[in-house]
């Protein structure tokens, strides 16, 4: 299965920069939110991040040859690709990307062409599992459903989610252009195929991957 189109599920500080860093690496990207309101909320924190990859870049050609250079390390691979030429091509990257993400309070529009829906509601229980519940008549059979939760168990939402084997946990940090470590947690029904596709579409996006087996809160 390849991913293309990304549906962002809340547009909250981190979901607002899942949607970005994922938009900068060329997916088709869209933000759901639950109302109008939301939608005005979130376009200010994409325009923020937009400024934010913008000063990342201008200051970029200082790694340039340094030793252990701090460089965002969602944005390059290593310290190998920053160039002048890679900086250049980011930095045009970056003037198409907050101008591409797509917003929509639709259910239909939202979802129904999702491969990949990334759910980073708030962290209520309840909450959680009535919106599983609501997206799933517009889900693509072949579509993956991952949770953005630090707080729960994907375990706790499975069974709302109408796709056991294709539901699991992605978790990303604060500031995730700088801070790319995502946790990929599954359950005892998550697909290891599934698992493998949502383990390759994080480091897609700049992430380094840390592969969680074990469906404990322990390593939180």
């Amino acid at each position: 299965m390849k991913i293309k189109n990304v549906t962002i599920a809340g547009g909250g500080v981190l979901g607002a920069q899942i949607a970005y860093i994922t938009a900068f690496h060329g997916y088709n990207v869209t933000i759901w939110g639950r109302s109008e309101g939301s939608i005005q909320r979130v376009r200010p924190r994409i325009d923020k991040l937009h400024e934010i990859f913008s000063k990342e870049l201008e200051i970029a050609p200082s790694y340039i040859g340094a030793e252990k250079p701090d460089y965002p390390r969602a944005l390059f691979n290593d310290e190998t690709e920053i160039t002048e030429q890679k900086i250049d091509e980011l930095k045009e990257i970056n003037e198409n990307t907050y101008r591409v993400i797509k917003y929509t309070t639709d259910l239909q529009e939202a979802f129904s062409s999702a491969d990949l829906v990334i759910e980073a509601i708030a962290e209520i229980v309840d909450e959680k599992k009535a919106f599983y519940e609501k997206i799933t008549p517009y889900l693509k059979n072949d579509a993956i459903l991952v949770t953005n939760s630090s707080t729960f168990l994907p375990s706790t939402f499975r069974d709302y989610t109408g796709r056991q084997e294709r539901f699991l946990s992605l978790h990303f940090a604060n500031s995730i252009w700088r801070q790319n470590l995502a946790e990929v947690m599954g359950h005892d029904k998550t697909s290891e195929e599934v698992f493998d596709i949502v383990v390759e579409f994080a480091k897609s996006i700049g992430m380094y991957p840390a592969i969680i087996k074990k469906n404990s809160l322990d390593i939180y």
